[in-house]
């Protein structure tokens, strides 16, 4: 069975559900902020990987969610952990 029925809603019903299926399956912790998400990942919000996505990509969401772009240190923060990535533990 579907998580919602897709052809009987209208679509703010529609968008409404899909924004409550990824809150209750994507991001259970309440933690939005930029954190460890386990193995060598670090994410935003519902699980934006900050380090599979490259920070043009990541600008690209923050402006779509009218948030503000990644700053300069922001930016080179990112860039050295992808370079170390490997490193990263839990």
């Amino acid at each position: 069975m579907s998580a919602f029925d897709i052809d009987t809603m209208k679509e703010a019903e529609y968008d409404q559900a899909i924004i409550d299926f990824i809150r209750a399956n994507e991001n259970t912790t309440g933690d939005y902020d930029a954190h460890f998400d386990g193995n060598d990942s670090v994410v935003i919000g519902y699980g934006l990987d900050l380090l599979k996505n490259d920070n043009a990509t990541i600008n690209q969401f923050l402006r779509d969610a009218g948030i503000p772009e990644l700053t300069a240190a922001q930016a080179t923060q990112l860039d050295n952990l992808r370079t170390n990535r490997s490193t990263m533990t839990d």
